[in-house]
């Protein structure tokens, strides 16, 4: 928290991106595994 000249408040908020968030969606190795467990049940 910050208090600028003007005597107003600053606050920075930092947000977790997607990669926090869900890292298995940016993992190239995780992604290739879906496709290749999925494959068979959508062949069925």
């Amino acid at each position: 928290m910050q208090v600028g000249q003007d005597g107003r408040v600053y606050v920075a908020v930092k947000y977790p991106s997607i990669s926090e968030l869900w890292p298995e969606i940016y993992n190239n190795r995780s992604i290739r595994v879906v496709q290749v467990v999925d494959a068979p049940a959508v062949l069925r």
